[in-house]
């Protein structure tokens, strides 16, 4: 495993030079992302190619090339710019892959990460990160070029088993579908344990470490890190980050060390191990249950809990977070019991809180039932409180009225889904129901986002890696279909991330024993070693 390496943040990262040709590169603070300074890139001629040269390096221990762009003149032109590698040595260099698969917006920034596989195709050494092969007047500045950590070994995967056909969709409200913007996927864990019950600690006092919530150790996202995991999901409740609605965040006393536990942590594995990161708040009902969105028991949307306020929090929240782009935000855990338009219009302004706030990174959108995958396009819409009874396919569609679907005006924006593989796919038992069962449950909302325009991460997918399924396979080959599933839609499925690890003696059930942890915390607290049967299972698909 190495260190993510910087190319370019304030400055030429060390090591690195300049030795373009047919072009213009140099530093400015006129347009910057990270810091005060960006790379400004003009082609002087045809076939201009910014190159960024370096010591000889081993392609194949990073997964992933990301960087900031901004491009002023020919956003199509710059969207279509080879990223590739070079290795001066051998006069070797990779095919590369284009910068974005669509039209980048114009003068404003785009956040892009390609998979190093695709980057440096047969190449396994490079002295050379190469951004080019345009025409002439195309202009752009870069900001945060980064070379990605990890050397993540592709999962051996079964031929895929055919995709039963999707559960019928409801007929479409007639609306413009937006180009989605581009992404890697990306494959990580859920860290749980910050989230609390409001009733478990004193409201006046605040919550208490290692009492309340565990203090995580930054060797648990090493051992994590080891695994080449690449994202994190990282709950909290919003109740301790804001003492009080439309309160300051961070508060004092034990709600500013809560905040600063979960930022540490935050930015240990952004910043030092170059994870993304998902902050998204876990809320409990009054009787300690997934409460969904609301605060201190109470929905969001009523008199106790104005949308206005989820609004505030999610402003002050993402603002805390501006200035680092491998933070993305969910909006909240699993809402339910409540109106499906109504989370929808609440779902806007949660959007247009984190906007508010300058903040650009992806937004994540849950639906209401728990955001299941297999009801998103249900015709009964069981779920929804209020009538006439609509599913979130529809709320969508319409969550600004009818034909109006939710909006974000940087389209960075993306739905949130969960399933289990249990017969109530809720992940309270530890059956498997079928070996398709994963792609059996995500077949309708993957095609409704085809459909419509929209791109659909998993945050929560879990099951017993020592269980056999019910038509008789090992839980190993569930895994392995639903990973062949995940790869062959990968335009649409932008990520996933397992349920669950969380920090030794508080995060230990490797089956449905207490609740379905479906555990992947290190077994040895102490070191913070030793996998469970559910890594041994996954681990190779990170």
């Amino acid at each position: 495993m190495v260190s993510s390496v910087s190319v370019f943040d304030e400055a030429m990262g060390s090591g690195w030079d300049n030795w373009s040709w047919n072009s213009t590169v140099g530093a400015s603070s006129t347009v910057a992302k990270v810091g005060t300074t960006s790379l400004q890139v003009a082609i002087t001629a045809a076939g201009g190619t910014l190159s960024l040269h370096g010591d000889v390096r081993d392609a194949t221990t990073f997964n992933g090339v990301s960087f900031w762009v901004y491009p002023t003149n020919s956003a199509a032109t710059v969207g279509a710019l080879k990223v590739s590698l070079e290795n001066d040595g051998t006069g070797s260099v990779s095919v590369g892959v284009a910068m974005s698969a669509t039209t980048l917006p114009l003068n404003t920034w785009s956040f892009v990460r390609l998979p190093m596989t695709s980057v440096r195709g047969s190449l396994t050494q490079f002295t050379r990160l190469n951004v080019g092969n345009g025409g002439t007047g195309v202009t752009f500045y870069l900001d945060d070029i980064r070379l990605e950590s990890g050397n993540p070994a592709p999962t051996p995967v079964p031929t895929p088993l055919p995709t039963p056909a999707p559960t019928a969709a409801p007929t479409p409200v007639p609306t413009p579908a937006p180009t989605p913007v581009p992404s890697a996927q990306f494959r990580g864990t859920n860290l749980a344990g910050m989230e609390m019950t409001y009733k478990a600690f004193n409201e006046a006092t605040g919550p208490i470490e290692n009492q309340n919530y565990p203090k995580h150790d930054n060797r648990l996202i090493d051992y994590l890190a080891s695994k080449h995991v690449g994202a994190l999901r990282i709950f909290f409740s919003w109740e301790g980050m804001q003492a009080s609605l439309f309160g300051a965040l961070p508060g004092t006393g034990n709600y500013l060390t809560y905040f600063n536990n979960y930022k540490r942590i935050v930015d240990y594995a952004t910043n030092v191990k170059g994870m993304v990161v998902i902050i998204e708040p876990w809320q409990a009902a009054s009787g300690g249950d997934t409460g969904g969105a609301m605060y201190r028991g109470n929905l969001v949307g009523s008199a106790s809990v104005p949308t206005a306020a989820f609004a505030d929090f999610w402003t002050k929240l993402s603002g805390q977070f501006v200035n680092n782009p491998r933070v993305m935000f969910g909006l909240v855990n699993e809402p339910n019991n409540m109106s499906t338009m109504a989370w929808w219009a609440i779902a806007q302004a949660g959007v247009n809180g984190i906007r508010a706030s300058g903040a650009t990174q992806r937004v994540f959108v849950p639906g209401n039932g728990y955001t299941a995958a297999s009801s998103w396009t249900a015709s009964n819409a069981w779920y929804d409180t209020a009538t006439p009874k609509r599913n979130n396919a529809y709320g969508y569609l319409n969550a600004n009225g009818v034909g109006q679907r939710i909006t974000d005006p940087l389209n960075n924006m993306a739905v949130e889904v969960h399933t289990y593989l249990d017969a109530n796919e809720g992940g309270g038992a530890a059956d498997i129901v079928s070996v398709t069962a994963a792609r059996d449950h995500l077949a309708s909302v993957v095609n409704e986002g085809k459909a419509r325009g929209y791109q659909v991460y998993l945050g929560e997918l879990g099951f017993f890696a020592g269980a056999t399924t019910n038509d008789g396979h090992p839980a190993s080959d569930a895994w392995a279909d639903f990973m062949a599933y995940f790869n062959a839609n990968s335009s649409t499925l932008v990520g996933f991330t397992w349920w669950a690890c969380g920090s030794p003696g508080w995060w230990d059930d490797v089956s449905a024993n207490n609740g379905g942890h479906f555990s992947i915390t290190p077994t040895n607290g102490s070191t913070f070693t030793g996998d469970t049967v559910n890594m041994q299972m996954i681990q190779g698909s990170f």
